[in-house]
């Protein structure tokens, strides 16, 4: 049965507007964040048949509001969390400022396979993007799923065949796609489901286009 299938980035997180953060999946809402996602609730155009969320704290808060609305929805959690590829124990209590020459020597590394620590790595998070891909395939009626920048990025790059062959520039090209086309905070993408074991990309909507927050949430 063909399907509908949106991804939604969360809201402004407290690491998208410069604070320090404790780790990757404790990290909450802004105020701001709290504002953009109840007006991206009250924009939603059809009541969904599910509702998914990755295991991060700002995509549950950032689904909160929907949820208030469309009550009675069923909800799930998948394993779409960001791409965190900096140590989560080295880097506690830092801003995205403060991680910016690390940030930078881990892509110019290049190593699809290295981890940081306790880190993921990148064929790691490639690995998460095909298997997120064929969860969606499944996919009947509206489904929403509330998840992260790189992790829609990812799967959009998994979709054009860039994560058939995980290497040194398949990461630079992923990269490079991060900086020229910024994704803001409760940007929508919409996917057709067929229902014949394919995905199909089909548009990007900017509900804050003036919102281009740095993907490192």
């Amino acid at each position: 049965m063909p399907g509908t299938f949106y991804l939604i980035r969360h809201g402004e997180s407290a690491s998208n507007a410069g604070e320090k953060t404790t780790d990757a999946g404790s990290t909450t809402l802004t105020e701001r964040g709290w504002q953009a996602a109840r007006a991206n609730a009250a924009t939603f155009p059809h009541k969904p048949d599910r509702v998914i969320t990755s295991r991060y704290i700002r995509t549950a808060q950032t689904a909160e509001p929907f949820l208030a609305r469309f009550q009675g929805v069923p909800v799930e959690e998948w394993d779409i969390h960001e791409f965190t590829y900096m140590s989560a124990e080295k880097y506690a209590g830092t801003t995205t400022h403060d991680r910016r020459p690390h940030i930078d020597v881990y892509w110019k590394k290049g190593d699809p396979h290295f981890a940081d620590g306790d880190a993921e790595s990148f064929a790691q998070f490639a690995a998460r993007c095909h298997a997120a891909i064929a969860r969606m395939a499944q996919s009947e009626g509206i489904t929403v799923a509330f998840t992260h920048g790189h992790m829609i990025r990812g799967i959009l790059h998994a979709l054009r065949g860039n994560f058939d062959a995980i290497t040194p520039a398949a990461m630079e090209t992923f990269w490079r796609d991060h900086h020229a086309n910024p994704i803001a905070n409760c940007a929508r993408f919409v996917f057709d489901v067929p229902g014949d074991g394919r995905v199909i990309y089909c548009e990007r909507q900017e509900c804050q286009p003036d919102d281009q927050n740095p993907q490192v949430d």
